[in-house]
This record gives structure tokens, sequence and C-alpha cells, in this order.
């Protein structure tokens, strides 16, 4: 596991080598997540287009 609430794409490639010694790119990752339903999310735990949509609104 990581000790991060908030992973980013790097983290969970770092974690695939650590954990299976195999290597991936972030961008893998990326396809991954996107392909099994996970979204970007903020800090809050927002999804990132809905928090970017709010901070245009104002």
């Amino acid at each position: 596991m990581l000790p991060f609430y908030l992973w980013t794409r790097e983290l969970v490639a770092q974690l695939i080598e650590r954990e299976y010694g195999i290597k991936v790119s972030a961008w893998t990752v990326g396809r991954y997540l996107k392909a099994w339903g996970m979204s970007p999310r903020n800090r809050h735990g927002k999804p990132m287009r809905e928090a970017m949509r709010a901070s245009r609104a104002g």
C-alpha cells in the first residue's frame, strides 16, 4: 500500500514496480484506471471535472 490518501499515476506505477517487478509508465497506469472507471479527483475527493467547473463559476 501507499501511505498517502491521494495517489498519482506516478505513485501507482512505483507501487506496481515495487510489488510485482513490472515497470509501467504513468500514461499506462492512467489508461488502466480510466478503463476501470476511476476518474481523477482533487485533494478533497471531488472529481476534477466538477472541481474545475466550480472554480470557473466562481
